[in-house]
């Protein structure tokens, strides 16, 4: 069963970065985005160690409607000692919203892709929402928030994940 959704993700990344562009670009929307986070997760145990993940993401606007293909990668620690992660990641399609919230612009966002934790590999989808506020330059900050189901940890439930991310238009 896994094995079979494995070429169904790879089309729909592909359709992603397949599409068109049109000559030009928005002026105001930044072409690529880079971007590292601190996440919190609320599922892990008691301990904060556990608590705490990591967050890298990279964008690349697809047209002038604000349309991006991303990849984003999470790794959420499941225990301190041994100290393992499951690894998320995923590629998918973020879209920019039309209005602003006190200066923040913000983003719809959806993703899909492998997950995996030692040997246990699996799949994962997410899906949520960022802002992004400019600082100098072509700095800017925000916060995400994502939810995360993945099949590596036993289907649990979902990993609500909240970011704070801080992010370079290159």
């Amino acid at each position: 069963m896994r094995l079979k959704l494995l070429p169904l993700l790879l089309l729909t990344a592909i359709a992603g970065f397949a599409q068109t562009t049109t000559p030009a670009l928005s002026v105001t929307d930044p072409l690529n985005i880079w971007a590292l986070g601190l996440s919190w997760n609320q599922s892990a145990s008691a301990s904060m160690s556990q608590q705490f993940a990591g967050t890298a993401m990279y964008a690349r606007e697809q047209n002038t409607a604000g349309t991006y293909a991303f990849t984003v990668i999470d790794a959420v620690p499941t225990s301190f000692k041994p100290f393992t992660t499951v690894t998320n990641m995923g590629v998918g399609i973020g879209q920019k919203l039309p209005f602003t919230i006190l200066g923040f612009t913000p983003y719809a966002t959806a993703a899909a892709g492998p997950s995996w934790s030692g040997a246990n590999t699996g799949w994962n989808w997410n899906g949520g929402f960022m802002a992004t506020r400019p600082l100098k330059n072509k700095w800017w900050w925000g916060p995400a928030a994502r939810v995360i189901r993945s099949s590596v940890n036993q289907n649990s439930g979902n990993q609500y994940i909240f970011s704070a991310m801080v992010g370079m238009n290159p």
